[in-house]
């Protein structure tokens, strides 16, 4: 899912030095009735709490087998549920991108409540025939992040009815994805309220998909279009600074370790490091000297590339076989 490592670096940063910062926040704190030892006794406790959540997200990260997505994902819940009631109780205890980690494991839950929902693949026709008298049709559902594409977006909430074989493709699979849609309580003849609009994951966190839509296409219609990458920076900010709701989505975007408090640029240089060879740091310093772009990278000389910090011969080679090949 991408997430793992940011949690990984946001505790690594928190309890990394754990003398030091224990012994900062014993002298500043208001822990006068801890003694020493208590206070390194409690941020060891802690520490063992935020393991256990790494090492419960790391399964969860890389099993295959559903249910043990769901049992690590509940510990973790569980765990960061614990480390909150410590770091209430013990200011000496600091967990300041809170709000992050608990963004990321509701990413981890949205996608397992996704699994539960009747989702389907394009082939699945014979559930469709089977259950005729509970489906209505298909609707789909484009994955709420900025890298969708445009052509995808605009997608999002179109019905089909038909089977599932026939319905249109838009983009790859992880662009989005077609899920049954079911006739209602009081279609079936019942006096029951259907459950309200739930919240998806995106790339700013739980949204509601309907509000966030929006801002993911005109995002996308700046971002696909032909203007210079400076026009569509400076395109992006303006279309955030004059909106309130997209003003909140930058803020969250800028907050996230992958676009390091540098977006919408970030958004852009990000792409380079896809090429071997380059990593966060060339990929700006690529961007600020005016390559921002697949084909400016191909053609920029050799002379210039060496001279950009973290591009090394052994890195250039790299580049170089990346175009060549």
């Amino acid at each position: 899912m991408g997430i793992f490592k940011s949690i990984i670096d946001f505790f690594s940063t928190f309890f990394g030095s754990h003398n030091k910062t224990v012994e900062q926040s014993y002298m500043h704190g208001n822990s006068s009735y801890l003694s020493k030892s208590d206070v390194n006794i409690t941020a060891k406790t802690a520490q063992r709490i935020v393991q256990i959540i790494n090492e419960s997200l790391q399964i969860a990260n890389t099993t295959k087998n559903i249910e043990t997505k769901i049992s690590r994902v509940r510990l973790a819940r569980q765990k960061l549920n614990e480390l909150i009631q410590y770091a209430n109780k013990f200011p000496f205890i600091k967990i300041d991108k809170l709000h992050e980690v608990e963004l990321n494991i509701r990413e981890f839950e949205t996608e397992i409540a996704k699994h539960n929902n009747v989702s389907i693949k394009l082939q699945d026709d014979e559930t469709y025939y089977k259950s005729k008298d509970l489906i209505k049709g298909l609707i789909f559902h484009a994955t709420l992040q900025i890298r969708t594409p445009l052509s995808v977006l605009i997608h999002h909430g179109e019905r089909y009815c038909g089977p599932p074989s026939k319905a249109p493709q838009y983009g790859t699979e992880s662009d989005g994805y077609w899920s049954y849609e079911l006739i209602t309580w009081r279609e079936l003849g019942l006096d029951i309220d259907e459950m309200s609009t739930v919240e998806s994951a995106s790339d700013v966190g739980p949204v509601r998909a309907a509000e966030y839509i929006p801002f993911l296409i005109d995002f996308r219609k700046i971002v696909e279009g032909q203007e210079s990458i400076d026009v569509k920076i400076a395109n992006i900010k303006k279309l955030c600074r004059d909106n309130k709701q997209y003003q909140k989505y930058f803020r969250l975007l800028n907050k996230f370790n992958k676009y390091k408090g540098d977006f919408p640029a970030s958004f852009f240089y990000n792409q380079l490091i896809a090429i071997p060879g380059i990593g966060a740091k060339s990929a700006k310093a690529l961007f600020e000297a005016g390559i921002n772009s697949f084909d400016d990278l191909k053609n920029a000389d050799d002379k210039t590339l060496l001279a950009t910090p973290g591009l090394g011969p052994a890195a250039l080679k790299k580049i170089r076989g990346f175009f060549e090949g």
